[in-house]
Parts: structure tokens; sequence; C-alpha cells
């Protein structure tokens, strides 16, 4: 997300893209926004609330009757061995996020706005695909697939999808979008993008039985409690801890470290993960 709008008319800058071109008159009537997939240290030194609510401003007074959506972004999996570990932390996190958007959305209803930021749970759309294939279920275009076989089907290594993960997502968004459930022609949509027909049809249901079971995203979520907040801080420090560690640090100084950025993110988010 950007940070730095631009003096003048506020346009933030990324939104000068191919499908904006030069003009406010050309700006797209939908708005689709993600963030570094860090989400506290996004939230803590990136000013993603703020400069989310301040998108969404400028975004009204060029497109009055557009659509805003927030697309909730994955980590990295720390161990292709424990998937369950990811699918565990996605689901925390979209609390988060969800909160979050819900904050946005209540500052902005302040402000006089009446149009909400909607989001479309990327992330817990995939752990949900991930739990799924991981099942001993017998699922189309996969029979012969052992699970960890299954899971990586979906992605090209860590965090990166594969053409048929990519395949997943984009149905999930379209029905986010629309509204509605998948209409394409599954055997032409798969031939055209090189993907096992089978597969794409049942990736279509898995995204389908998703989004049935996630349902509408509460108006306003409440704050988290200060117990919350410090349990999803250690949870979230644990976790890119195991994915990313921090080259250069001595084993040793490794708890000293975590210790230390315990306790700038709790002090940060002491009172709540958006911004005052």
């Amino acid at each position: 997300m950007a940070k730095h709008l631009k003096d003048g008319n506020g346009v933030p800058d990324h939104t000068r893209s191919s499908n904006t071109h030069d003009g406010d008159s050309d700006v797209s009537d939908v708005l689709i926004v993600t963030e570094q997939h860090r989400i506290l240290d996004a939230l803590a030194w990136e000013g993603t609330s703020s400069s989310l609510r301040r998108l969404q401003e400028w975004f009204a007074t060029q497109r009055p009757d557009g659509k805003s959506f927030f697309l909730t972004p994955w980590i990295s999996r720390a161990d292709l061995d424990d998937t369950d570990a990811w699918v565990r932390y996605e689901r925390a996190a979209h609390i988060i996020w969800d909160h979050v958007i819900a904050r946005v959305n209540e500052r902005l209803r302040q402000q006089g706005q009446n149009r909400e930021i909607q989001v479309i749970p990327a992330a817990l759309g995939l752990a949900f695909a991930v739990e799924a294939l991981r099942s001993g279920e017998e699922l189309e275009g996969f029979d012969g697939h052992n699970r960890n076989e299954r899971v990586e089907a979906l992605f090209d290594d860590q965090v990166h999808l594969s053409p048929l993960g990519v395949f997943y997502l984009s149905v999930l968004t379209a029905m986010v979008l629309t509204d509605t459930k998948w209409h394409s022609d599954i055997s032409e949509t798969a031939a055209g993008s090189g993907l096992d027909e089978r597969q794409a049809r049942q990736l279509v249901r898995l995204a389908e039985q998703f989004l049935e079971r996630y349902g509408a995203r509460p108006a306003v979520v409440p704050d988290p409690t200060l117990t919350t907040r410090f349990s999803f801080i250690l949870q979230y420090l644990h976790y890119t801890d195991r994915a990313y560690g921090w080259s250069g640090t001595n084993q040793m100084m490794r708890p000293v470290r975590k210790l230390v950025r315990f306790v700038r993110l709790g002090w940060r988010f002491r009172n709540g993960f958006t911004d005052p």
C-alpha cells in the first residue's frame, strides 16, 4: 500500500498505473488494495490504517459509485512439513485484518462516508483450500497424490502461487467482486490456462464452499482484548522468526531480540491494532 500521497490533489503515486493513465477521469471503478504480508510490521511502521483511509477518501471523490476491496495477503510457509502451523497463523491474522478494515470503515462513517471497504479474504481462503487438500477426503483431480503433493500443486515455492493457485484465488476474488458463483466454462478456462480441468473444477467447488462458510463480515469487529492482542503478538513473533529468522543474529541473541520486538510491538498495540 502507498504510504505517501502526492501534494495537490492527493492522488497516491501507485494509482498512476497502466489502467489509470494520466487523467483522473480514467480511474477504474473498482479499487483493490493489499499490503505486505508481515501484518504487525506493516501496521506499526507503514501506517496501513491511515493510508488506506486516505486512499479511500480520494477514490470516493473520483468514483462516487465505485467499489473498494482489501485483499488480505498471506505469509510465507515457515515449514513445508508443518502446514498446520501456517493455517493456524493465517486464521489468527485474518481476525486482525478484519478488525483493521472494520475500524477504517468506522472512521470513514464518522467522516460522513457511507461506502465501506469490503474484504477479499484471500489468505483465509487459501488456508481453507490447503486444509481441504491435506484432508484424507477424496478430491476430484487429486487422486493418486499424497497430502503434500496436493498442497504443493498450489505453490511454486514457500509463498508464491502456481498457475493452479492463481486460478483458485482468481475464482475466489471474482466471486467476491460479483457476489455470484462461478459461471464460466471450466473446460474452456482450464484449457486456456494449461490447467488440469478436473483439478480446476475441484478448486472452484472449494472456493464456493469457503465463501458459503465465511459468510458476511460483520460491519464492526470489537477491539481485541489486551490478552488477545498480546497473544497474537507472541504468535506473530514466533511464526515470523520461524519463517524468516534474523540473518546475522547470533543464536544466543535471538531470544533477546524477540523480547525487544515484543516490547516494542506490545507498546505500539497496547490500545488496539489501528491508528489512533
